[in-house]
C-alpha cells in the first residue's frame, strides 16, 4: 500500500512524498501463514519426539531378551558328544557291564555317553537339554576349568519369582513367562552324566535360572542343510530329537543345525495380562490354537498365526529367529 505525506522542500514549498507501509489485512493474512507453519513445525517435531521415544522404548524392552537369545545361540552352538562305534544287540541295547555276561552282539554302530534331547514343552514350544564346556563346577578349585562339561538346558516356564529371587527382597511375587537356563555343575569335576533312570533330565533342570522375562516360545527346529533337506523333516517331523534313543539318523549324533525362535512380549503388555499365578487365557489361547509348534512342517504358518492373535489382541511383541550351525556336528547316514 503507498500512503502519502506532505514534505517542505528545503527551498521552500511543498511536495508529495509517498511511503510505503502494510494494510491491516495483509499482516493479518501473513500471521495466520506464520501461525499455520509453526503449527505445522511443532507437530512434526513432536512426532519425531514420540517416534523416537517408542523406538527407544521398545530397545529397552527387549535388549534383555536379545542379550539372553545371543548367550542361548553361542551356548547351543557349543554342544558337543563323544561319539563312538560301540556294539549292540539285536533289540538295539548296548553292550554294558550290567549285561555283559549274556550280551551276544548284533551290530556295531554309533554310541555316545553325552545327550542331545529336544522334547515338546507344552504349548510353549521345546526345551533342548545339551552338554557344554561350560567350566562349571562345584568345588572352588575346578571352577573354570578349561574344557569342563556340563549339562545344560532352555526352556520357557511360566511362574512365580520367589525361589530366585534375593531372601532380602520383601516386595510383591512376580509371576511372569521366564526364559530358563539351566547349568548342571560337575562334582569334582567328575560324572557330567548318568543315563540311569526316567529322571536327569530333572536333576538338570533343578538347577535353572532366568535369563530373561516375558519370553512365551522358544521354537526349536533340529535340521539338516537346505541342500540336503529343503523341507527339513529328514532329522524330525515334529521337532523332537534324542541322540540316547531316537531314531536312527538321530542316535548318537548331533544336528548339523538348530533354527531357532523366541517369541517375546513388551514388560507393559505383561503387565496388563498379569492375572497372578495363572497364565494369560490370551496367550495361553494364542500358543496352542490349531495345535501350533507340533508340526515342522507349519512352522511359517504357525508363527505368522500366533503374530496375527497377538497383534489383534493388542499385545506389543519382538521375534528373534537364527540358525545355530554346531559346531562339534559330524553328521552321516
Amino acid at each position: 500500500m503507498m500512503l502519502r505525506c506532505d514534505r517542505k522542500c528545503p527551498a521552500g514549498g511543498n511536495r508529495f512524498v509517498w511511503v510505503h507501509a502494510f494494510s491491516l489485512l495483509e499482516v493479518l493474512v501473513a500471521t495466520t501463514v506464520l501461525a499455520l507453519l509453526l503449527a505445522i513445525t511443532l507437530a512434526t517435531f513432536n512426532q519425531t519426539i514420540a517416534t523416537l521415544g517408542q523406538a527407544s522404548s521398545k530397545a529397552s524392552s527387549f535388549q534383555t531378551a536379545r542379550t539372553a537369545f545371543d548367550l542361548m545361540s553361542k551356548t547351543m552352538s557349543q554342544a558337543t558328544l563323544n561319539t563312538y562305534l560301540d556294539y549292540y544287540d539285536a533289540n538295539g541295547v548296548r553292550r554294558s557291564a550290567a549285561n555283559a555276561t549274556n550280551f551276544i552282539p548284533d551290530s556295531y554302530k554309533r554310541a555316545s555317553d553325552l545327550p542331545f534331547v529336544i522334547q515338546q514343552n507344552s504349548n510353549h514350544g521345546q526345551s533342548v537339554v545339551f552338554a557344554g564346556q561350560e567350566s562349571r563346577d562345584a568345588s572352588g578349585g575346578k571352577q573354570g576349568t578349561q574344557g569342563l562339561l556340563n549339562l545344560c538346558s532352555y526352556a520357557v516356564q511360566f511362574g512365580s519369582d520367589q525361589s530366585f529371587r534375593p531372601s532380602s527382597y520383601t516386595g510383591p511375587v512376580s509371576y511372569r513367562y521366564r526364559l530358563m537356563q539351566a547349568v548342571q555343575p560337575r562334582d569334582g569335576g567328575v560324572k557330567v552324566f548318568s543315563n540311569t533312570g526316567t529322571n536327569w533330565i530333572s536333576g538338570v533342570t533343578a538347577k535353572e535360572l532366568p535369563v530373561a522375562a516375558n519370553v512365551i516360545a522358544l521354537i526349536i527346529w533340529p535340521r539338516l542343510s537346505p541342500l540336503e533337506d529343503s523341507d527339513g523333516t529328514r532329522l524330525s517331523t515334529n521337532y523332537q530329537y534324542d541322540s540316547l534313543g531316537g531314531s536312527a539318523l538321530q542316535l548318537a549324533q548331533l544336528p548339523p543345525v538348530l533354527q531357532v525362535t523366541m517369541v517375546v512380549i513388551d514388560e507393559a503388555s505383561a503387565n496388563r495380562l498379569a492375572s497372578g499365578g495363572t497364565p494369560p487365557a490370551v496367550i495361553e489361547t494364542a500358543l496352542s490354537k490349531n495345535n501350533r509348534f507340533h508340526d515342522v512342517t507349519k512352522c511359517d504358518s504357525d508363527l505368522q498365526g500366533l503374530q496375527d492373535d497377538l497383534l489383534t489382541a493388542g499385545i506389543k511383541f519382538e521375534l528373534f529367529s537364527t540358525a545355530i550351525p554346531i559346531r562339534e556336528s559330524k553328521w552321516s547316514d
